[in-house]
């Protein structure tokens, strides 16, 4: 007797529909299967598959987010930009972001210089890796002090640490999320110049990228998709164009005749740098200084930062305050937020993204964001990070 063959039908949607957390699993509802032999009864369907349902969910929002399409309401942004991932707010590293008054501003919160690659531990003939807790000869090159702070002594070998970030991005394509250092004793943060030597040209293409999605959007004129993601200058570049902006700032200062400004602008940078700021707290420092629209100054800010994602989160924070745009190819109207044409003044974002929708929804508990499901099973998986069940 030949075996009975079942139908399952297992489709991703890839729908340009307004609706935010469209996240499909592969089985079908028991009912729903059938035999194609005559006779034999319809095997029961396999078990629902998280892991794989997580691993759709993150295609699905990564092409999403992409297509500049995605909308966002503010309760979304404000879970994606105070994710408690980015939090890192122990008495040890909110002690020293408050005494870096003479950080590099922009730049990122460093105690003292990192420990270079291959450097060997002082009076040993081995030592163990902190990860894989394999002892090493003295010869292997032996990293420490990968968040930068003097107080941090772990050891890790090479590979294990390439491995460690590797798989930290990848477990951050669409949310861009920071770095932690893997000392167990530590775990703050880590600044993209530290990390990013441990990972591939590859890898950091695809975080650079996880935060271009973030920012992008479709212009209603062109039809094009673009982004609104800055590239950080670098080298003199940045440090010439560091040293305007800091003239700038004492022009400014000038009628009080003193730093005030720009000792509160270093203290906010210093703990959004460690992770223990806001990104508000460094809109507010910096709208205060400067008495014109932030549209004006963003850009010349944004370029001088050089860690991706406190660059991709304060620009996200001030996308947040301020979603009403002009594209910067066409110079068309556009709510960043809504991802519409026009700034719909009177009328909050939220009431457009309802008024919008023709087909029954649901809203994510976690965000309050209006979804819809087209097919799978009920187990749904939103941008924010909320998982729950449709219900019917």
């Amino acid at each position: 007797m030949e075996s009975p063959e079942v139908l399952v039908l297992d489709a991703l949607p890839l729908s340009d529909g307004p609706l935010q957390g469209i996240m499909p699993t592969p089985p079908l509802p028991s009912n729903l299967w059938r035999s194609q032999s005559a006779g034999m009864p319809a095997s029961p369907p396999p078990p629902i598959d998280l892991v794989r349902a997580r691993t759709v969910a993150a295609v699905y929002l990564s092409k999403r987010l992409a297509s500049g399409q995605q909308r966002f309401s503010d309760n979304m942004l404000a879970r994606l930009i105070d994710n408690d991932e980015r939090s890192f707010t122990s008495a040890d590293n909110h002690e020293s972001a408050e005494n870096q008054d003479g950080a590099s501003l922009f730049g990122g919160l460093v105690e003292g210089p990192p420990q270079e690659a291959g450097e060997k531990p002082a009076m040993q003939v081995i030592w163990k890796c902190s990860i894989c807790l394999e002892e090493k000869a003295i010869s292997e090159t032996c990293h420490k002090k990968i968040c930068g702070r003097v107080s941090c002594d772990t050891m890790f070998c090479s590979e294990c640490l390439h491995t460690y970030f590797r798989m930290s991005v990848e477990g951050s394509k669409f949310s861009v999320l920071p770095m932690r250092c893997p000392a167990p004793s530590c775990g703050q943060r880590v600044p993209g110049a530290n990390w990013s030597k441990y990972v591939s040209e590859s890898d950091l293409d695809t975080y650079e990228t996880g935060a271009r999605n973030l920012l992008s959007f479709r212009c209603p004129d062109c039809h094009e998709t673009s982004s609104l993601f800055v590239e950080a200058l670098g080298g003199n570049e940045r440090l010439d164009a560091l040293e305007t902006f800091l003239q700038l700032t004492a022009e400014v200062d000038n009628d009080s005749n003193d730093r005030n400004n720009e000792l509160r602008l270093r203290r906010e940078w210093s703990k959004f740098a460690a992770g223990a700021g806001t990104a508000d707290d460094v809109l507010l420092a910096l709208s205060d200084m400067f008495a014109v629209p932030v549209e004006e100054w963003l850009d010349t800010v944004l370029e001088l930062i050089e860690d991706v994602e406190r660059r991709c989160i304060l620009h996200l924070t001030c996308l947040r305050r301020n979603p009403k745009i002009y594209t910067p190819c066409c110079s068309a109207e556009l709510c960043w937020k809504c991802k519409i044409e026009g700034h719909h003044e009177g009328v909050s974002c939220e009431e457009i993204q309802r008024q919008e929708l023709e087909i029954p929804f649901q809203c994510c508990p976690g965000c309050d964001v209006p979804t819809q499901k087209t097919e799978g099973c009920d187990h749904m998986v939103c941008l924010c990070g909320t998982e729950w069940t449709w219900k019917d």
